[in-house]
């Protein structure tokens, strides 16, 4: 269990900091405010949690099955 929760909180993660998931009062490309070293540690961090995430819903995969 620990593994699916914690995966899903860095797929969570990821999504957000690389834009993912917006509503309607905050638009996908708001590039025009961030600037590149901050942009380029969004998608830095994004990308990473992302790959820990699916990493350990993979590791659960595996012990499940």
């Amino acid at each position: 269990m620990f593994f699916v929760v914690t995966g899903l909180i860095g797929i969570s993660i990821s999504g957000y900091c690389l834009g993912a998931w917006t509503d309607i009062h905050l638009p996908r490309d708001n590039s025009w405010v961030e600037v590149d070293p901050e942009r380029a540690g969004k998608t830095k961090v994004g990308l990473i949690s992302g790959a820990i995430g699916m990493g350990l819903l993979a590791i659960d995969l595996l012990i499940f099955l």
